[in-house]
C-alpha cells in the first residue's frame, strides 16, 4: 500500500549479499523543508512491513525510505550468524545512504531500529535533520529487568499457564505469550495485516533475533554517550509498552535536545495503535526541525 504515491524497489550489494529497499514518494523533490525519512525497523529480524503506516508521511511531499536489514524480509538470508553485530548493521545504513545519495535525512528507528539510529547518529550527526526514536531501549539490562517485572505481575491465571509441563506445555505457554503481546506489545484488535505479515516465518528471522539479543546486545548501554547527541530528537513511547517500558524516560533525561511524547493508549507499536495521532506528531516535529 502506497496511497497512490510513486514507489520504487531495488537491491544494493552488501558483503556479497543483497539488501532490499523501497522508496515511497519522490526523492528528487527533496528540499530544505522536506528532507526524506529513513526508517529503521526493529527486531532484529522483524522487517519493514512492521513500519507500514510511515508510508503516509510521503503524502506531505517528503520521500520515505524503507529497507530490510540483512537476514530478514526481502533481503538475503545468510546462514552465518557470525556476520551479525552492531558494526555490520551500521555498515548497511552507510552503504544504503551512499548508494541512494541520502545526504541529509530524518532518521526514524523503532525499538532495535532506534538503537541503530542512536549509534548511527553518534557517527553521522551532522548529516541528520532529526532523530525520531520510537519505543527504543537505552540500557538493555534494565530493559530485561523491567520485562521480567511485568511478567511476574501478570494475572495469576496467566502465570499458571507458565507452570504447565508435559504435552500441554507448548500450547499453554503460547497462550500466556498471546496475553502478554495483546496487552504490552500491540493493543490493536485485531492486529493489522502488515504486522502479522512482518511476523511470518518467510519474513521474520527469529534465529537472528535470538542471536543478537543473547550474544551481542545483552549488555548494550548507550546512556554514557547520549549527552553527545545534540540534534533535534523526538522520543515516543506507549504507556503500556512491555518491551522497552520506561526506557523513554532515560533517553529523555540524557538527550537535552529532545521532545518526549507518551501515548497513553498504546504499547510497543504506537504507530500502529494510534496511527493518525502518531503521524501527526512526527510531521509536526519534522516541520519544527526544518524551520530551525
Amino acid at each position: 500500500m502506497t496511497f497512490g504515491m510513486p514507489s520504487y524497489e531495488g537491491f544494493i550489494p552488501f558483503r556479497g549479499y543483497r539488501i532490499w529497499y523501497c522508496i515511497v514518494g519522490d526523492l528528487s523533490l527533496t528540499s530544505v523543508d522536506s528532507f526524506p525519512v529513513l526508517a529503521l525497523h526493529g527486531g532484529p529480524g522483524i522487517p519493514h512491513e512492521s513500519l507500514q503506516p510511515l508510508e503516509q508521511l510521503a503524502l506531505s511531499g517528503r520521500a520515505v525510505i524503507f529497507y530490510d536489514q540483512l537476514g530478514c524480509g526481502n533481503s538475503d538470508r545468510p546462514d552465518d550468524l557470525s556476520l551479525w553485530d552492531v558494526p555490520c548493521f551500521l555498515e548497511e545504513i552507510a552503504m544504503l545512504r551512499k548508494t541512494l545519495y541520502l545526504e541529509r535525512v530524518h532518521l526514524f528507528g523503532h525499538s532495535w531500529g532506534g538503537m541503530l539510529a542512536l549509534e548511527h547518529a553518534l557517527k553521522e550527526q551532522k548529516s541528520l535533520a532529526s532523530l525520531m526514536l520510537a519505543s527504543v531501549p537505552a540500557h538493555v539490562p534494565a530493559m530485561f529487568a523491567e520485562q521480567q517485572r511485568i511478567w511476574e505481575q501478570l494475572p495469576s491465571d496467566i502465570l499458571a499457564l507458565l507452570s504447565v509441563e508435559g504435552e500441554k506445555k507448548a500450547a499453554t505457554h503460547q497462550q500466556a505469550l498471546a496475553y502478554f503481546e495483546t496487552h504490552f506489545y500491540c493493543r490493536c484488535d485485531p492486529w493489522p495485516d502488515y504486522l502479522l505479515q512482518a511476523r511470518t516465518p518467510e519474513k521474520r528471522n527469529t534465529q537472528l533475533n535470538q542471536h543478537m539479543w543473547n550474544n551481542v546486545l545483552y549488555d548494550w548501554d548507550i546512556i554514557p554517550r547520549l549527552h553527545m547527541i545534540t540534534l533535534p530528537t523526538l522520543i515516543t513511547a506507549g504507556y503500556h509498552d512491555g518491551i522497552a517500558g520506561g526506557q523513554d524516560a532515560l533517553l529523555s533525561e540524557h538527550i537535552k535536545s529532545s521532545q518526549h511524547i507518551i501515548f497513553s493508549e498504546c504499547s510497543h507499536y504506537a504507530h500502529a495503535e494510534q496511527t493518525e495521532l502518531y503521524l501527526e506528531a512526527l510531521q509536526k516535529f519534522m516541520r519544527q526541525s526544518e524551520m530551525n
